[in-house]
């Protein structure tokens, strides 16, 4: 015992960024992290929003299973 534990609650998601506008071709996944923490009035900040990773290859499941393997 005697020790700190500390929770952090996260909201991951992930978004299509595909240039093109049929998002047939290019397809691009991107996951971002934002800190609940954070009081209400920080949280729509822009720079409180973190770039966790991205793919061109990766299946959207793909990319999920990879941020779940990054924070454990």
């Amino acid at each position: 015992g005697g020790q700190m534990v500390y929770v952090v609650p996260l909201i991951i998601f992930m978004d299509n960024v595909s240039g093109n506008i049929s998002k047939q071709w290019n397809k691009h996944y991107v996951i971002y992290m934002l800190n609940t923490n954070l009081p209400c009035k920080m949280l729509d900040k822009e720079f409180h929003v973190w770039f966790v990773m991205s793919s061109l290859h990766a299946s959207p499941m793909e990319l999920m299973h990879g941020m779940k393997q990054s924070i454990l």
